[in-house]
């Protein structure tokens, strides 16, 4: 339940910051023979399947390579959107690297060039409310 809940926190926290970085709106179009959404330039796609495949592993990778002092684990793709290259919205849990540290979570927006380049190109972190004793 906790983990439901959290996704949908991170869909709403998403949506609501997609427009912020998306020069276009709508996020994506439909044709008319097809259901499927046809994925454009400047345009969001989210994604319905949040598993992560071994090309964002590695575009992940890439764009967090020299960090330090916080940890990040990627846990899910929340969207992809399309422009001179890609840009990437990932649900991650982050851990400041300190003892007892308590861990978070935050959206991270990667952009990864033509050239294969990548770069973290911002985060919105995710606060999730203390829920009562008697709720849990």
């Amino acid at each position: 339940m906790k983990k439901f809940l959290l996704l949908c926190c991170a869909a709403a926290a998403f949506l609501s910051y997609a427009p912020a970085i998306a020069q276009e709106s709508p996020s994506f179009a439909t044709t008319e023979n097809s259901k499927e959404p046809d994925m454009f330039a400047g345009g969001w796609l989210i994604t319905d399947d949040s598993n992560l495949t071994a090309d964002v592993k590695k575009v992940f990778e890439k764009a967090t390579e020299n960090l330090v002092g916080v940890n990040y684990e990627p846990i899910a793709l929340l969207g992809t959107q399309l422009v001179a290259g890609t840009n990437y919205c990932l649900l991650c849990r982050m851990t400041i690297v300190v003892p007892d540290a308590t861990p978070g979570y935050t959206l991270m927006y990667i952009y990864e060039d033509l050239d294969g380049n990548a770069e973290i190109s911002g985060f919105q972190e995710i606060t999730v409310g203390e829920m009562d004793k008697e709720e849990r």
